[in-house]
């Protein structure tokens, strides 16, 4: 079948001006192999070969043959929306003259899709404009990518932390819960290093079980493996979820006083990172910088204490609310 593919007649049939390249049908050999005799190949192609197709044919035919999932992994969301929208269709229309039909789709973390319930928040808020809730009615799949301003995905993606379950009055329609139904009915699926990732530091449990996994780009998975595995703390992030608990807190109406200590505690993050971009360089420390060391100890140890007290009064003022709806539970 593999070699049916990539033989002139075919090719010219189901792609327009395609050229046979013996390199790309060795390599979709070679993975058709190691699709049926399992272990591990490590395959290496320059510019020009078109490994993207000689990689997925035989994944779709031992999916398809073995009736299981392959997981094809890219280094990036957007090589992920290429396989899927550009390249994938050609393999479906050749098995799909065969009779043999396959489903594929493409799944991204969940902060890439839209949640309808901090989407929900943000608009009592006065956080989001009306073009984004147009938007939200017309999507089809949430994919936070395709909304009318980019990042988006820190105020309304969906996230593990924030996500009430069962309790989601949005939990029929969640786009992430779909996404995943999707993932769960395919039999190529797509997604990045960083969700791959991700699935391994989660026993596992981040993406639907396959039998044979594609590492595309393997060279741009190391550089993942450092961002995924290891543990790191941002102070941009810390900053953007205290504008998003002021804002969350303002929907509730929390107490001025609370308000006003985060703002404050807004201000003093921002003069954290300023003091540090001033002590620091932007990439390594060397040894000419560790005497600011002493100093960066003492900034975040001071940073800490702010956080720590603001934390304490927003929980006491959790607990005279004695709510258990969903949104205090995000605050909380």
């Amino acid at each position: 079948m593999v070699d049916r593919f990539f033989s002139p007649a075919l090719l010219s049939r189901t792609m327009d001006g395609y050229e046979i390249r013996e390199s790309q049908r060795i390599m979709a050999r070679e993975v058709a192999r190691v699709m049926e005799e399992g272990g591990v190949s490590l395959i290496e192609g320059g510019t020009g070969v078109g490994k993207t197709l000689a990689y997925l044919v035989p994944s779709a035919l031992f999916a398809l043959e073995a009736e299981s999932r392959v997981v094809i992994s890219t280094s990036t969301k957007g090589l992920q929306d290429q396989v899927v929208n550009k390249d994938l269709p050609g393999v479906q229309k050749f098995l799909g003259e065969e009779g043999r039909f396959f489903g594929a789709t493409a799944l991204k973390g969940r902060n890439n899709y839209l949640c309808l319930q901090r989407l929900k928040i943000a608009l009592e808020g006065g956080r989001v404009d009306g073009d984004v809730v147009e938007w939200a009615h017309r999507t089809a799949d949430g994919d936070l990518e395709g909304a009318p301003r980019p990042g988006l995905s820190t105020l309304l993606g969906s996230r593990f932390e924030f996500c009430l379950g069962k309790a989601c009055a949005y939990r029929e329609a969640c786009f992430y819960q779909r996404a995943w139904k999707r993932a769960e009915e395919s039999h190529i699926l797509v997604v990045n290093h960083h969700l791959l990732l991700s699935h391994m530091v989660a026993e596992k449990k981040g993406l639907p079980f396959f039998d044979r996994l594609v590492i595309d780009e393997a060279h741009r998975l190391e550089r993942t493996a450092m961002e995924v595995l290891g543990e790191s703390c941002s102070l941009t992030r810390i900053s953007r979820q205290i504008q998003g608990l002021a804002g969350l807190g303002l929907a509730l109406g929390m107490e001025g006083d609370l308000i006003r200590h985060l703002e404050e505690l807004q201000a003093r993050v921002a003069g954290s990172i300023s003091f540090f971009q001033g002590v620091l360089p932007p990439d390594r420390v060397s040894s000419w910088d560790m005497e600011h060391l002493g100093e960066v100890e003492e900034e975040l140890s001071r940073l800490s204490l702010a956080l720590e007290e603001v934390a304490l009064r927003g929980e006491g003022w959790l607990r005279r609310q004695g709510e258990d709806e969903p949104l205090y539970r995000e605050v909380a």
